[in-house]
């Protein structure tokens, strides 16, 4: 996901453009008429005209106990009252509801394909979800000829917070892993792979895809503030998906060139 945001930063050509990745925002604070955004500890600050939100981690009650925060950082930044668009906004996605996964990633290595092709995704029935508590397998060649498996597995339903995330990684990680002979006994070149595969860890995604209450397209620029919104959580086409994001984005943008 972050190289096709770095492609898209690159398509803009000439503009000056100021990168930072691997940072997550906790503190944000709105003076007269720009932004300060901060990270946990306050070591980098960043200075905008302008904010946009491509997730709902800032703007939604389940960073609480996700992260153990005691506030909702565009809420605290922006008081109740002061900008009515964001207040309806921000009413609405308080609502909504996401489901929550746990990506197992694989490296199988290279595999002996003597011509087969092996599927891009196995997504599995309702029967297969409930049985294994998984959506899908994704097999994805990579550029050097290895292939990587990422199976996405269902949340258990636990609430997560700092203080069991370790746990859960741990569990959702070895679970995963006792599942995949299983999963792939249909594909043996794969199967055959997996007595040589590497793990490398779960990845936690906890927003994997919105649910319901999206936020209305009216609601994607609040210029009192000075804050809009993007991502597959807006309503439309595509919503819940990359398509949806991408729409949002370009719907944003054109809110914001006429706004200039």
């Amino acid at each position: 996901m972050a190289s096709i945001c770095e492609a898209l930063l690159d398509a803009a050509g000439s503009i000056h453009l100021s990168r930072q990745f691997e940072t997550r925002v906790r503190w944000l604070e709105r003076r007269q008429d720009h932004w300060l955004v901060q990270n946990e500890d306050r070591s980098w600050c960043l200075r905008a005209k302008r904010l946009v939100l491509s997730g709902t981690l800032l703007a939604h009650p389940r960073s609480l106990k996700m992260l153990a925060w005691n506030d909702v950082p565009l809420r605290s930044a922006v008081k109740e009252g002061v900008d009515v668009g964001l207040d309806t906004a921000l009413s609405l996605l308080q609502h909504s509801q996401t489901e929550v996964r746990w990506n197992l990633m694989v490296d199988l290595g290279e595999l002996a394909l003597n011509g087969e092709k092996l599927p891009a995704q196995i997504w599995l029935n309702d029967a297969a979800k409930a049985r294994w508590k998984v959506e899908r397998l994704v097999l994805q060649p990579q550029s050097d000829g290895r292939w990587g498996l990422v199976v996405h597995g269902l949340d258990s339903g636990e609430a997560i917070t700092p203080q069991n995330q370790s746990r859960l990684l741990a569990q959702q990680q070895q679970r995963l892993l006792n599942l995949l002979p299983e999963l792939v006994q249909a594909l043996p070149v794969v199967s055959a792979a997996l007595e040589q595969a590497t793990p490398l860890g779960v990845m936690r995604w906890g927003a994997s895809r919105p649910l319901n209450n999206p936020l209305p397209p009216e609601l994607q620029w609040c210029p009192t503030s000075g804050v809009g919104f993007c991502g597959d959580w807006i309503e439309g086409p595509g919503f819940g998906r990359a398509e949806g994001a991408i729409l949002s984005g370009v719907n944003l943008a054109e809110q914001l060139h006429a706004d200039r």
